[in-house]
């Protein structure tokens, strides 16, 4: 995270914490959530080394939680598709009971949760993932 993308130490383990606590989220529901940008740039690093992320995935899920990029033709998801995207997301995090960061799940700004205590309750367009990625449900 700090070598690729240039993120202070504190951010840079904030948002690997995230992408394992969606990951455990991934291991709990049944439907695809997909991670906010920059929990999803904590995937992206965390799929690279292969062999934690296998292991973390199989003691989490007991499977490999799969990262799936959406098909192109789906991937400009209108502003109200992401932002329940991310409602779903946010939401199956939070129930996983583990630490929750909502600055890390917030819409880049675009989207007002100051006083809803989570993002994707305004009125703002999301662009829920740079990639719009969701996890696989295949069990």
């Amino acid at each position: 995270m700090r070598r690729d993308h240039g993120h202070p130490v504190e951010l840079a383990e904030r948002i690997v914490d995230q992408a394992l606590v969606f990951l455990a989220a991934c291991a709990q529901t049944t439907e695809p959530i997909g991670p906010s940008a920059l929990v999803d740039l904590g995937w992206h690093a965390f799929i690279l080394r292969t062999e934690a992320s296998r292991a973390f995935c199989q003691r989490t899920a007991g499977r490999m939680i799969d990262h799936c990029p959406l098909a192109p033709d789906t991937a400009g998801a209108s502003g109200a598709r992401a932002n329940a995207l991310l409602e779903r997301s946010v939401a199956a995090v939070r129930a996983t009971g583990l630490h929750y960061d909502p600055q890390l799940w917030a819409c880049a700004g675009s989207c007002d949760d100051s006083d809803k205590g989570g993002p994707g309750s305004g009125t703002g367009q999301c662009s829920q993932c740079h990639q719009n990625c969701t996890d696989s449900t295949a069990k």
